[in-house]
């Protein structure tokens, strides 16, 4: 996954759901664009083993939605909570 966020009409907080919704549009599954997101990024540069998937011992920053992503990659759009370091953002 890459972005040009913070382009002409492309802001930095759309780019990427939208990115990953273009991705379902063309047939990924939801999991698999959300997962080249996250985990293959990771596994090409190398840091893998610390971030990328939410597994035991990983560092993480997770979103928290109004809907199942995997039934509507739409609900990316829709941040209810971040969680960063630790700490609860709304």
């Amino acid at each position: 996954m890459g972005t040009d966020s913070g382009t002409p009409v492309n802001f930095h907080t759309e780019s990427a759901w939208r990115e990953v919704a273009i991705y379902v549009q063309h047939g990924m599954t939801p999991l698999q664009a959300i997962t080249s997101a996250t985990k293959y990024p990771a596994q090409f540069f190398k840091v893998d083993k610390d971030v990328g998937t939410l597994e035991p011992g990983k560092l993480a920053d997770i979103i928290v939605v109004r809907g199942n992503v995997l039934e509507s990659i739409d609900y990316l759009r829709d941040i209810e909570h971040i969680y960063k370091g630790g700490k609860c953002y709304k």
